[in-house]
């Protein structure tokens, strides 16, 4: 189970130096509760974002935190090479675009969408983690004969230590699995785990989905996918290693966007069981 509470109260300004541009100030107090840790996170972040063009927004943003890890001693010794980290600082910079010219806003047809960001995380105020970090994502949507509409995504991510450091923050690796991911897995449930068979994420990723959707009847439509992905250790994009996914579900419209039922398996790991997904809004 996944569990995140969160604490935050934002201040924006907007048309700051520039007409189309915002500063955001958003201080945060929230606990992530993930299938392999645990971590209490409590810091601030400043935000400068600025629209480029039509659809096409870019950002700068810097974040200090500090954390508090939960974890067990087999993740600790697996995943964090047995060093005793706990409570630990982070001041990070990120700089990120994105373009979004699909719609309609919570079940597009039509349009496109892509982002990408990198992080460097290793900048004073005793910050004892050192990484930089980059994901790219893309997604396409077309509508064909007025009644189908074919979508698909992409998604890849790289994390790497630096200035000496022997490991990524656990908190930050990626992990794959789960309604928004790989649906033939649970959450977090593909990719590296521990010797308790607890997920201890990766530092690289590549997923991709691709799905058909289709009216049923009034507000309710279906959808047929298959997602494919991975999460390795070290920086390595194995295509033979990549893990896949078939599966089908339901949709009920309503004003906040569809709520969504999904059963999917493993194509080729049959002794898997089915998963069941169900929550708000379209997988992507």
């Amino acid at each position: 189970k996944t569990f995140l509470i969160s604490r935050s109260s934002s201040r924006i300004k907007p048309a700051f130096l520039f007409p189309k541009a915002s500063l955001t100030l958003n201080p945060f107090l929230r606990r992530e509760k993930e299938p392999g840790f645990t971590v209490d996170r409590v810091g601030a972040n400043i935000t400068h974002q600025q629209q480029l063009a039509t659809f096409t927004d870019g950002y700068i943003n810097y974040a200090l935190e500090q954390d508090n890890l939960d974890i067990s001693e087999a993740t600790r010794m697996q995943g964090l090479g047995g060093q005793d980290i706990s409570i630990y600082n982070k001041s990070s910079v990120t700089i990120g675009l994105a373009r979004d010219s699909s719609v309609p806003l919570f079940t597009p047809t039509s349009g496109q969408y892509s982002a990408g960001s990198i992080t460097y995380s290793g900048l004073g105020f005793q910050n004892d983690y050192h990484f930089l970090r980059f994901q790219l994502e893309g997604r396409i949507y077309h509508k064909v004969f007025d009644r189908l509409v074919i979508a698909s995504r992409a998604k890849v991510g790289a994390i790497k230590a630096t200035a000496g450091d022997p490991f990524t923050p656990i908190e930050e690796r990626f992990y794959a699995g789960g309604g928004y991911s790989v649906r033939g897995w649970a959450r977090s449930q593909l990719g590296p785990k521990s010797s308790e068979d607890i997920p201890i994420g990766g530092n690289s990723i590549l997923e991709s989905s691709f799905e058909v959707r289709f009216p049923i009847w009034g507000m309710l439509s279906g959808v047929i996918f298959m997602d494919v992905g991975n999460v390795w250790s070290k920086i390595a994009y194995e295509l033979n290693d990549l893990h896949y996914a078939t599966g089908t579900g339901l949709r009920f419209q309503t004003p906040i966007g569809p709520i969504r039922f999904d059963v999917a398996r493993p194509v080729f790991e049959k002794s898997l069981p089915f998963q069941f997904h169900i929550s708000i809004g379209q997988a992507f």
